[in-house]
């Protein structure tokens, strides 16, 4: 089978297309012919060689992807041969022509997605879900600021809050979100959902608070901690929490903000979550109607190309999201 392998770290990482020998599926996994390998800002980390997660060259990159079942093992009974799914790696090895997996780490592809776009939705989608479900204890009358909303999770995140939203009766609360770009603040006006603030702005945290309830923020999503998080604390309403995605460097900040509001900051880290949660949730995905999720291509390029894709993550181009194709 064909993989795509990381020879060498650093700027000018050494891709390489190779020929590996065939997987077969053991008990409790599925082989799959990979169709759409998706890519994250992670990916790009990893490459760099100066990321906590730092395989042993050479390595299979990407954690994401799309494809159909052609094998199934020993005792899986939720999977045929012949479906379209989409997966989520706990460890890199997605760019390959076909890959073996156990079960939890496989969904069905959602009703009317394309295969590219079912390889977008593992590591942003899952992130999203954690930071606001499980981290962030979101209720239906909380009021919520995705703060950099414009990125894979960001979009992720007001596509699981509008989901929850549809299917309950409650008031709806505000979903606050910011943007930092033109192209960014375009797509989130097709959300009618939202509240838009422009992050350029430096009054733009307290136009968000503005949006809330009047007594704060209840919840906080962050994209980039070590400009903002120091600031945030100020924003929350009493038990109001912040949940940091996004971090590369240090942040200072004054803890009684936090204590005056009972107030929390807590982190996400996706891989810190177990096989069964992971499959709980690529289910509660995979099961949503059609038309919960939004997914954006760029662009797909072949193995052969991968190098374009991965400098252009390197360049900052995260969203909408490069795609690979064995």
């Amino acid at each position: 089978m064909k993989i795509l392998a990381v020879e060498s770290y650093g700027q000018n990482a050494e891709l390489s297309l190779l020929e590996a020998p065939e997987s077969f599926p053991g008990r409790g996994e599925v082989k799959i012919q990979v169709e759409a390998v998706g890519l994250n800002p992670v990916d790009a980390y990893i490459l760099s060689g100066n990321y906590a997660l730092r395989p042993e060259l050479p390595f299979v990159p990407a954690f994401d992807g799309a494809g159909e079942i052609v094998e199934c093992g020993a005792g899986v009974s939720e999977f045929e041969v012949g479906q379209k799914v989409f997966f989520l790696r706990q460890t890199p090895g997605a760019a390959a022509s076909r890959v073996v997996l156990p079960v939890d780490s496989v969904a069905l592809l959602p009703e009317g997605l394309s295969v590219e776009e079912g390889a977008c939705l593992g590591i942003p989608y899952a992130t999203a879900q954690v930071a606001l479900k499980k981290v962030g204890s979101w209720q239906p009358t909380d009021s919520v600021f995705i703060h950099g909303a414009t990125g894979a999770v960001g979009g992720a995140a007001i596509d699981w809050l509008e989901y929850w939203r549809d299917n309950k009766n409650d008031a709806h609360p505000p979903i606050i979100a910011s943007a930092g770009s033109k192209q960014g603040l375009e797509r989130l006006l097709r959300r009618p959902s939202v509240s838009i603030v422009d992050h350029r702005d430096p009054e733009h945290l307290q136009q968000a608070a503005q949006f809330g309830n009047g007594e704060g923020i209840d919840l906080i999503v962050e994209m980039n901690a070590h400009w903002y998080l120091g600031k945030l604390p100020g924003l929350l309403a009493k038990e109001g929490r912040v949940v940091v995605v996004g971090n590369q460097g240090n942040a200072v900040l004054n803890a009684r903000d936090l204590m005056v509001r009972h107030g929390s900051i807590c982190g996400v880290f996706l891989f810190m979550v177990g096989a069964a949660e992971r499959k709980r949730i690529l289910s509660k995905i995979a099961s949503a109607p059609a038309g919960t999720w939004n997914p954006e291509v760029r662009e797909a390029v072949p193995f052969a190309q991968a190098g374009k894709a991965f400098r252009g993550l390197a360049a900052g181009e995260t969203h909408p999201k490069w795609i690979l194709k064995p």
